[in-house]
């Protein structure tokens, strides 16, 4: 038997569709939607009312809407909106004759238009398509939550938890979100406009092809945040920092002086930096991978943990001989390197191939070696002390006198490797796979 699902991008999430031979299926919040056929011919649809919000939280009920279609194109309403409560059964019967090939959707949209919802434990919802305008959402907790295409025009958001949030494509116009927590949030496409994100955490947030015309953005953490076609004019107040962020990742850098320029933590991906003078600028743990490099000038740059993957240097670009190596790890692809006691400390080696490589006494302290892989690589003596080696590869790796003091083997795989005498004091592990294959938690 045939179904399928479809996508709907107007306000109400769309829960289910189906064709009418299907015996079950199960909608994207959960719940269990049955068909059966009546004695006359006619179908029977129905379903228990449930929450998007897990258990624990504030329980939210929809309004409900069953359609109909003959194409997946053209829908047809079989029942107005239909208010919702906890466990209510709704069970609507067909009586038309169907056609050939019909299908059933069950609509869904959360209504709390001015709501009150100060302080409400919202965490890790689906509300998608919800309608928050003007609602009341301080300090409220909505970190995790699907919230695409929702409608907060206008809520109180200040304090509120949005941690790991989707709100892409949401309506944010308006929005007071004085200290609000939108680490790692995705809004991608929001409408910003006219907000005042004033204090607030928007560490690592995608703000790709946002609308933060008119918006404030005064005092907020916007780290790694990535601002590419994010949309920002003369009335838009933001640090000048990260003004000057989004005029090279949007506009280019085209007679720039950048020369001792801050341009610390910021995500600037895929910029063409060819010939351009950065002769002593900040670029501390900033993300350049897929930039162009040609023809720089980056003497006297601060170049710790910059992410040099994917990027383009040539025999004209000035850069320090430790960044260069990095470079080189990352961009040209050799295994079984010849590394021994070489200065890597305070560089990014993410996704590092470093297989079979001679790191004898090679000092990586305070490195990023997230998903690299020492496979079968001599660690003998090297210095790894605050290494961040998350979901790092070290199987068969030979670590015997390796210093790891307060290194972080969160998820990594030590699978055969040799560590006797190896230091481990302070280390985070944390679902990490020991030499002998356990797997070890602290």
């Amino acid at each position: 038997m045939n179904s399928g699902r479809v996508a709907d991008v107007t306000s109400k999430g769309l829960l289910a569709v189906f064709l009418i031979a299907a015996a079950t299926t199960h909608a994207e919040s959960g719940f269990r939607i049955t068909i059966s056929a009546t004695n006359s011919a006619g179908v029977v649809i129905q379903w228990t009312a449930q929450s998007p919000i897990p258990a624990g939280g504030l329980q939210l009920f929809p309004q409900y809407r069953l359609e109909r279609s003959e194409d997946l194109a053209t829908w047809e309403a079989l029942s107005a909106e239909l208010p919702s409560s906890t466990g209510q059964v709704f069970r609507i019967i067909d009586q038309a004759q169907p056609a050939a090939k019909s299908f059933y959707r069950v609509r869904s949209a959360i209504e709390q238009p001015f709501g009150d919802l100060n302080g409400a434990q919202l965490a890790g919802g689906d509300l998608t398509g919800a309608n928050f305008y003007g609602a009341k959402l301080f300090a409220a907790n909505l970190s995790q939550a699907v919230l695409n295409h929702a409608n907060l025009s206008g809520a109180d958001l200040r304090f509120t938890d949005l941690t790991l949030a989707d709100l892409s494509g949401a309506d944010l116009f308006g929005v007071e979100a004085f200290s609000a927590i939108l680490d790692d949030a995705n809004l991608q496409s929001a409408d910003a406009s006219f907000a005042d994100f004033g204090s607030a955490n928007l560490f690592n947030a995608d703000l790709s092809n946002a609308d933060l015309r008119f918006s404030v953005l005064v005092g907020a953490d916007l780290r790694f945040a990535s601002f590419s076609q994010t949309k920002l004019d003369a009335n838009t107040l933001i640090a000048d920092k990260w003004r000057l962020v989004w005029d090279l990742v949007n506009n280019g850098v085209t007679g720039r002086v950048l020369t001792n320029a801050d341009l610390s933590f910021a995500t600037m991906q895929n910029v063409n930096f060819n010939g351009t003078d950065l002769s002593g600028a900040d670029l501390t743990e900033t993300d350049i991978s897929g930039s162009d490099l040609r023809n720089a000038n980056l003497s006297r740059a601060n170049l710790r943990w910059v992410d040099f993957r994917r990027t383009q240097v040539n025999t004209n670009t000035l850069i320090d001989p430790k960044s260069l190596l990095t470079w080189q790890i990352l961009n040209q692809g050799e295994t079984n390197r010849n590394l021994a006691a070489a200065s890597l400390n305070e560089v990014s080696l993410i996704e590092a191939d470093l297989r079979g490589s001679i790191l004898t006494n090679a000092n990586l302290s305070r490195s990023i070696l997230a998903s690299a892989n020492f496979g079968n690589a001599n660690l003998r003596s090297a210095n790894l002390v605050q290494a961040f080696l998350f979901q790092a590869i070290l199987t068969n790796a030979n670590l015997t006198g390796a210093i790891l003091r307060i290194a972080d083997l969160t998820q990594a795989d030590l699978r055969g490797s040799l560590t006797n005498g190896a230091d481990f004091s302070g280390a985070t592990f944390n679902q990490t796979i020991m030499p002998d294959g356990s797997v070890r938690s602290n």
